[in-house]
């Protein structure tokens, strides 16, 4: 019976790629139970089965007094014989984690990255009696950006966390040596790591930026070992791709203030 659902999970499911996060016992949070310091470094093969076939779940947009709100969710189901043979076994936990990434290729531009919020072990009810599930249906909602670390090695996944993060162009003086893509680069204090180096240009995109960087300062590669002297950059130039409230994109387009006269859509005059 178990073998039938994990091809018909294959049959009609599709493509995806379990993220797993790297424990750091050493950073977590153990009151909130959260990893201020995330790192994805690899990225296993599975089929899913997309529950949600016509849109998102979930309460969608919503305003509140603190702005626009966007609560997307989406449903796979995933065998969990399929998961224990191509993701590797912690002894820590027996089933995939809340908080670990899934990413989907055919979901939105060039694939999204899906974040775990709710794990179900029951949905099957056990059928035959069985100790452990046939599968498991898993709650998801795209990933939030917030510095983590995501480095898995394949191009497509780590394509989109590039263009999906929060990133800065930086213009670097002329001078001998090239920034290696994912390595770390530090002035004083301030460290970030390497997406793109432009060498025509001397212009290097970096992101997971910790500190602040100064003009007139020379920013070396910790692995390169190439230090050049930083002219400017612009800390809001960087176009997100896929999120419609980017900084630029309201400074430039205007989207300008409310009315607050009888014409506010919102209430009354202020």
């Amino acid at each position: 019976m178990e073998d039938i659902f994990v091809e018909t999970i294959k049959i009609f499911g599709t493509e995806a790629f379990y993220i797993p996060r790297d424990s750091n016992n050493d950073t977590t949070d153990l009151v909130y139970g959260e990893d201020p310091t995330k790192t994805f470094t690899n990225s296993y093969p599975i089929e899913v089965y997309n529950s949600d076939t016509t849109d998102y779940e979930g309460q969608k947009e919503m305003f509140s007094k603190f702005g626009i709100d966007i609560k997307n969710d989406y449903t796979v189901l995933m065998s969990r014989k399929t998961w224990k043979q191509r993701v590797p076994q912690n002894p820590l936990y027996m089933r995939p984690r809340e908080g670990d990434l899934i990413f989907i290729p055919h979901v939105s531009l060039g694939g999204t990255l899906f974040e775990i919020t709710w794990v179900e072990p029951d949905k099957d009810m056990f059928i035959g009696g069985r100790k452990w599930p046939y599968y498991y249906e898993m709650k998801l909602e795209p990933f939030k950006y917030s510095d983590e670390i995501i480095q898995t090695g394949n191009e497509d996944i780590d394509s989109v966390a590039m263009d999906d993060n929060y990133t800065i162009n930086l213009a670097l003086s002329p001078g001998a040596g090239n920034y290696i893509s994912q390595e770390t680069v530090t002035q004083g204090n301030t460290h970030a790591i390497v997406q793109v180096w432009d060498a025509p240009t001397n212009v290097l995109s970096v992101t997971n930026i910790s500190g602040l960087f100064l003009a007139s300062h020379n920013v070396i590669g910790l692995t390169s070992g190439t230090t050049r002297n930083l002219i400017s950059f612009d800390d809001k130039q960087k176009v997100l791709e896929r999120e419609v409230f980017d900084n630029e994109v309201i400074q430039n387009e205007g989207l300008g203030s409310i009315d607050t006269g009888e014409t506010n859509p919102l209430g009354g005059p202020s």
